[in-house]
């Protein structure tokens, strides 16, 4: 299974900090918590009935987006505890999980066809309207 953010979602998004093998935190590291916020992420989708791993192109952006802020917290409170922007990224991490725990749809699979209940059978039958049929 694939995660949810790369190490270079990442990168990208604190191109401030420098990441290499021999950096404290490292990209090994950094990777490692990629797959550490997959595992947290489908846990808790789990937890509330969605279907994991999620696929849908759309709202893998969504989750991605989500995975990166605790990624980047993680990496920035690895470089300096007080840092503003680590808090301000682990709560924006909180919040969207809890919008989600509370109104699962938002990442839900969803298909586009209208099923028929279970068991119920189509009649064929003319359209009336006051006693006219159409």
């Amino acid at each position: 299974m694939a995660d949810y953010c790369a190490y270079t979602d990442v990168a990208s998004e604190i191109q401030y900090v420098t990441l290499s093998a021999s950096s404290d935190p490292s990209t090994t590291e950094v990777t490692t918590w990629c797959g550490q916020v997959t595992a947290e992420i489908n846990a808790r989708f789990n937890a509330v009935g969605i279907t994991t791993p999620v696929t849908d192109t759309e709202k893998l952006k969504v989750i991605k987006a989500i995975a990166v802020d605790w990624v980047v917290w993680k990496v920035l409170s690895a470089i300096d505890m007080e840092s503003e922007e680590a808090g301000r990224r682990k709560s924006s991490y909180d919040k969207s999980m809890a919008r989600i725990e509370a109104n699962p749809a938002i990442v839900e699979e969803t298909t586009d066809v209208l099923k028929a209940p279970e068991g119920s059978v189509a009649k064929a039958r003319p359209f009336t309207r006051a006693e006219k049929i159409w």
